[in-house]
Formats: structure tokens, sequence, C-alpha cells
């Protein structure tokens, strides 16, 4: 990553109370600004068993439940409790529609699962 790109990277992060769904905006910018993803992370666990079921965490370009989706991870979970799930990638070069927002978030809340979610990226 160029310095001057490093110098205006923004980051997004969300890591709402257990049960509760994790979601990271970058607000859309002007006529014409692209937000670029380099990095992303998030993660879940619970301490108190999970009902049996799919979770989703997307990258979207557009606001929370809304826009294309960029990539996407998911997760069968058991009926149990969950030793926390980590995903972290960098050198990501994703890039958004001009004047777009772009959201990291996990697809629904789940009772006893705890969430978060960073984004990190820069604008062109």
């Amino acid at each position: 990553m160029p310095v001057w790109e490093a110098e205006q990277q923004w980051i997004a992060n969300h890591a709402p109370a257990v049960s509760l769904q994790a979601t990271a905006s970058r607000a859309a910018g002007a006529a014409g600004v692209k937000h670029v993803c380099t990095a992303l992370s998030f993660g879940l666990s619970a301490r108190t068993a999970v009902a049996a079921s799919t979770v989703t965490v997307n990258l979207r370009d557009g606001a929370t439940g809304a826009g294309t989706v960029l990539a996407s991870w998911t997760f069968d979970l058991v009926a149990a409790t969950l030793a926390p799930i980590v995903v972290s990638l960098s050198g990501l070069n994703l890039k958004g529609s001009p004047a777009t927002a772009m959201t990291l978030e996990f697809g629904a809340l789940l009772a006893n699962l705890l969430e978060y979610v960073n984004l990190i990226g820069y604008d062109e």
C-alpha cells in the first residue's frame, strides 16, 4: 500500500453484547469515491450453548442487509458452547462501487452467540 493510502486508512468495527448482531459500516463517500477493503477480521464464540444453526458473515458493497455481497463466510454450528473462531485477512483489494457504503456484518443475531467485526480500508 502506498504511503498516501496508509495515511488515509479508515477502520470500522463493532463488538456488541452477546446475542446481538455485529455489523460495521463505512458510510457512502462523495460522488466517484470508492471504498477499498484492505483487511478484515471477525470472530464468534459462545459460553452458553447456542441452537444448532448456520451463521453467515458478509462483506457488502452497500449498507447493512443490502447491496452486492463481495465475499461471504458460512459456519454450521452445533447446539453447544463454542470455542472462539477468529478469521483475519489482510492484503485484500476488494473495491466497492462509487458513492456506496461498505459493510462487514453477521447475517443475523443468534441467542448466546458473541460476535465482532472489523473492517479496514481506504478511499480512492
